[in-house]
């Protein structure tokens, strides 16, 4: 799941759907606050009672990284109180049969937090580097999962990563969307 943007209630009753599902793992990728939040909560406290619920409700594995609004600060504050896996130290890690290779934070500025995980270029020391642009290489690694909070770059205004914004004379859009991804 990703963009929980603080939204604590849903989550309540989202972890425990996917205990009754049984589960073997959540990936929680990013977004955990919301920048815009309430000006009594921190950024911290929207990201530690995220984590909290996801922690005490959710009982198996659980994997984590930051998106775009997260601060650097505040997310490792919060993470290091619990014992969860932070995808963002671990590009390339092995579940069970699986490896799982991960793309945290954000490519562009302008959407990412200042104090943010903002990686332009992140294929450029990924792991996953050596098997572009062949997608059928061998590459030796097993891929079976790719895990990142922004989308790829699309290439109209249906893709995922199209956002409208306001032009001189009409509404434009725009492809937001790694290109390496």
């Amino acid at each position: 799941i990703t963009d929980i943007q603080g939204d604590t209630t849903n989550l309540d009753y989202f972890t425990g759907e996917f205990n009754k599902a049984e589960i073997d793992a959540l990936l929680i990728l990013g977004d955990l606050n919301d920048m815009n939040h309430d000006i009594n909560e921190t950024d911290y406290e929207e990201i530690y009672s995220v984590l909290e619920i996801i922690n005490n409700n959710f009982n198996k594995t659980i994997f984590v990284m930051p998106g775009n609004h997260e601060s650097k600060e505040d997310y490792y504050k919060a993470l290091n109180l619990f014992d969860l896996t932070d995808l963002s130290d671990h590009n390339n890690l092995k579940f069970e049969s699986m490896n799982i290779l991960s793309v945290p934070g954000y490519h562009l500025a302008d959407y990412t937090n200042p104090n943010g995980f903002l990686f332009d270029n992140v294929m450029d020391f990924h792991p996953m580097k050596d098997c572009l642009p062949e997608p059928e290489a061998d590459c030796n690694q097993g891929l079976s999962l790719l895990v990142a909070h922004g989308p790829p770059k699309g290439t109209n205004a249906n893709s995922i990563d199209a956002i409208v914004t306001e032009g001189t004379k009409s509404m434009e859009w725009n492809n937001v969307g790694n290109q390496q991804i």
